[in-house]
């Protein structure tokens, strides 16, 4: 009996241990992988830091995307102009364009926008471009410490109001606004030994003209030339005396009889003919003969 009984168990351990070790090496086959297995292998991040990698890149596309798409739209379009049905510019990529040397009178001018695929419609504007007539016939000389300075002016509008007809003269001295005339003469004296470019222009009610410009060298002034100025400032407008300097000034006519005294300014109409300025500035006086057309 006791054999029989031993018999059984060894034979029932023998069926059974199979079973308990097949699971332990399987197991171990998993913690354990071959290198075929490890070669196999993908490590994956977390599902949220693969949205914001993904969210990321989206981002950085569509940055690009609409950065090319502006890039694109830039060189996609371009201006033309036209003046007077007559194109004068075009490929312009700025909405800007100066046009010089316009005849005077009424112009059209038009733009459209050129497209890869196509032209848009002319949008156009009426332009008048006014006729700022120049002086012509400048000329200027010098006598002792004066300039004369003489031109030919403007012809006025019979058809305007006379309101809208009246211009004057501007007269410049190296780049400076010396004086203002209706006259188309214009005399400064006091001026020292030199070299100076003396520049009229018309002033019209809506605008001026372009300047005209002389040189003129003064060689016999009694004035010694110091920064080209001399102490006193003395020019004609038209029939009237201008004269400046910081101390008192006398006005004398032909016959050396006083017309008018002032200090350190005095303007005075006058008739046609010579007249003699004195100025007395500090201790020195200074004498200036001056005709009057």
């Amino acid at each position: 009996m006791k054999q029989n009984y031993f018999k059984r168990v060894c034979s029932l351990l023998w069926l059974v241990l199979p079973m308990l070790i097949m699971p332990l090496e399987v197991a171990a086959q998993e913690i354990i992988p071959n290198e075929e297995v490890l070669e196999s292998l993908t490590f994956v991040a977390p599902v949220e830091e693969t949205d914001a990698i993904e969210a990321e890149v989206e981002a950085l596309q569509e940055i690009v995307a609409t950065e090319e798409i502006a890039e694109q739209a830039v060189r996609s379009y371009t201006y033309t102009v036209y003046r007077d049905g007559v194109k004068i510019a075009s490929g312009l990529t700025e909405p800007t364009f100066l046009d010089e040397d316009v005849p005077a009178g009424e112009h059209t001018y038009c733009v459209e926008v050129q497209y890869q695929e196509g032209v848009s419609d002319k949008v156009c504007v009426d332009v008048e471009v006014k006729d700022f007539k120049p002086v012509t016939n400048l000329t200027g000389t010098a006598s002792n410490d004066e300039v004369s300075l003489d031109w030919d002016g403007v012809e006025e509008k019979a058809e305007e109001p006379a309101r809208d007809k009246a211009v004057s003269y501007n007269v410049y001295k190296n780049g400076t606004l010396i004086g203002n005339t209706a006259e188309t003469h214009y005399v400064e004296t006091g001026v020292a030994n030199g070299t100076y470019i003396y520049e009229v222009e018309v002033k019209y009610p809506d605008g001026v003209s372009p300047k005209v410009a002389v040189t003129v060298t003064v060689t016999n002034s009694s004035l010694s030339n110091v920064d080209g100025q001399a102490p006193y400032t003395l020019r004609v407008e038209g029939k009237k005396i201008i004269a400046e300097a910081h101390g008192m000034i006398t006005l004398y006519d032909i016959n050396g009889r006083t017309v008018a005294v002032a200090p350190n300014r005095l303007e005075y109409m006058v008739q046609t003919g010579f007249y003699a300025v004195r100025f007395d500035v500090g201790n020195k006086h200074h004498v200036s003969k001056i005709q009057v057309r």
